[in-house]
């Protein structure tokens, strides 16, 4: 029975990962293309739009949660674009294989900054005086991507020291040949990113690194359900997937790459507001959780704001209560961009 538990588990996850390309960075390249041309934004109660001027433009980095599909993602891409007069948003999507494997996280994050998102930024900030980014992480698996986002340019930064100290013009990693000066390009714009990082919207997350979180969120990914449905719907199913977590966390690597996370939030990402969107009635990361680490981040030298709600799943707030969280991102989002025009 367990054995066969297991195989339906790992069938489940073979097919979803090849759905969703488990062997390419799930930097969805078609958002970036389809919304390269940003409206005009809306206008507020006493006819004034969203913050800008001529010469800024504001972009957003986009971390979906597991299983996410298009059509949802680009509801929250709307909450941007029908607001800033000049904006730009690139959706990442990542992957059950991404969040769940280090190895494969980290290659692919570094695949991704180095041939999308970098080059992304270098190009929207061409030209341009003032360029505001804003990082939009939901769920556990958009706060691990931005989480391993920023431990790998600390990689970065050893790599590049390494060769000086050498004084080597390329060097080898993961097998992969590097060249110095494109290492020196990719750490120029790592620089320009830190300091145009605005602020941080976490929705629905995090929560701690806990065996029932962790397999009821993937069980949720793989099979498209809500959270709250997964207990009485897939008993079984979620039963095995506890006993695999517990294995899994006490994997070193699996526990390595969760302090590296925990260190990059707490020690290398940019001390930039923070806006916390979670729910009391979340069925996957309880409240506490998403809290306990805000106050901590407050603790730490961020500003911290904080938007509950009593009433919505997991990654719904926008669904259940659209109005209040439109206002809620753009409240803060005049903060932002306001205090550096």
């Amino acid at each position: 029975m367990l054995r066969v538990a297991r195989t339906r588990i790992a069938m489940m996850l073979v097919r979803r990962n090849y759905a969703e390309g488990i062997c390419c960075s799930c930097v969805d390249a078609q958002y970036a293309r389809a919304y390269s041309t940003a409206p005009s934004g809306v206008q507020h109660d006493d006819g004034s739009r969203g913050p800008s001027t001529s010469d800024s433009k504001t972009v957003v980095l986009l971390f979906g949660w597991l299983g996410a599909a298009d059509r949802h993602l680009l509801k929250y891409v709307d909450v941007y674009e029908s607001y800033l007069h000049e904006t730009n948003v690139l959706v990442v999507k990542p992957s059950i294989a991404e969040t769940s494997m280090p190895s494969v996280g980290e290659r692919n994050m570094v695949e991704s900054m180095r041939e999308r998102i970098l080059p992304w930024i270098r190009e929207e900030k061409r030209g341009r005086s003032n360029v505001h980014i804003i990082i939009h992480c939901m769920s556990n698996a958009g706060w691990i991507a931005v989480g391993t986002m920023f431990y790998m340019e600390q990689e970065l930064r050893r790599t590049l020291a390494d060769m000086h100290v050498r004084d080597d013009a390329t060097a080898v990693d993961d097998g992969i040949m590097q060249d110095k000066e494109e290492l020196e390009r990719d750490l120029q714009s790592w620089e320009e990113m830190r300091t145009h990082l605005r602020g941080i919207v976490l929705d629905s997350c995090p929560s701690l690194a806990l065996p029932n979180v962790w397999a009821k969120g993937l069980i949720s990914a793989v099979t498209e359900k809500n959270a709250s449905e997964v207990g009485h719907t897939y008993p079984w199913i979620l039963s095995m997937a506890n006993s695999l977590s517990r294995r899994y966390f006490d994997s070193p690597e699996v526990l390595k790459r969760f302090r590296k996370i925990r260190e990059a939030w707490n020690v290398h990402i940019p001390r930039v507001p923070q806006l916390y969107l979670y729910s009391t009635a979340d069925a996957l990361i309880p409240h506490s959780h998403v809290e306990s680490f805000a106050s901590q981040q407050s603790t730490l030298g961020s500003d911290v704001f904080t938007a509950p709600c009593t009433d919505a799943d997991h990654c719904a707030i926008l669904k259940k209560h659209p109005s209040d969280y439109r206002a809620h991102v753009y409240s803060f989002l005049d903060k932002l961009i306001t205090h550096h025009e």
